[in-house]
C-alpha cells in the first residue's frame, strides 16, 4: 500500500481522530494489534494477543456468538475507544468503513441517510447533497430522494430487509 505523505496527512486531518490513529503510513504490516483487551463492565469481551495482517492479505474473523469479533472490526474501523494494547492500521481513519450486521437507517429521507454518510466524511453539506443525489440516481433510487424512512420500513420488511 503505498501513498503520498501528503495523501496520509490529508486522510488523518480533521477533528475526532481515535486514540492511537496513526498520522504517517506504515510499510508493512497493514493491521497490527498486540495485547489487545476490550472490557465492558469488567468483563473481558475481545482479546487479541498478536494479529499481523500483511498488505495484500485477506482475513476472515471467525468465532462462536460473543467471542468479540464484531468488536474487534469495530476496533480496527476506529469506532471503539476504550481498550487496552496496541491497534496500529496503516490507513487513515476516513479511509475506513465499518458495515454493521444489521443496517442502521435514520429518521428522514433517503438522502438525508446518504448524505449524513457523506457528511460524516468530512464533506460539507451542499457538495454532499449532490453527491448524494448523483449516487441515488446512478443506482436507479431517484424515486425515493424525499422518501421517508418511515414509509419504507415496511417495503423493505416486506422483500427481508431489517430496519
Amino acid at each position: 500500500m503505498k501513498t503520498s505523505q501528503d495523501e496520509w496527512k490529508a486522510a488523518c486531518r480533521g477533528r475526532n481522530v481515535p486514540p492511537g490513529a496513526r498520522r504517517r503510513p506504515m510499510k508493512d504490516p497493514v493491521i497490527e494489534i498486540t495485547n489487545l483487551r476490550v472490557r465492558r463492565a469488567g468483563k473481558t469481551i475481545c482479546q487479541v494477543p498478536t494479529l499481523v495482517v500483511p498488505p495484500g492479505s485477506r482475513l476472515a474473523v471467525l468465532g462462536p456468538n460473543g467471542s468479540g469479533k464484531s468488536t474487534l472490526l469495530r476496533l480496527i474501523a476506529g469506532l471503539e475507544r476504550e481498550y487496552e494494547g496496541r491497534c496500529e492500521v496503516a490507513v487513515g481513519w476516513r479511509q475506513r468503513t465499518y458495515v454493521h450486521q444489521s443496517p442502521y437507517l435514520f429518521r428522514g429521507t433517503v438522502l438525508a441517510n446518504v448524505t449524513f454518510g457523506l457528511r460524516a466524511g468530512g464533506h460539507r453539506r451542499r457538495p454532499a447533497a449532490r453527491a448524494a443525489r448523483r449516487w441515488l440516481f446512478l443506482f436507479n433510487l431517484a424515486a425515493f430522494l424525499y422518501v421517508g424512512l418511515p414509509y419504507l420500513a415496511p417495503l423493505l420488511m416486506h422483500v427481508g430487509a431489517e430496519t
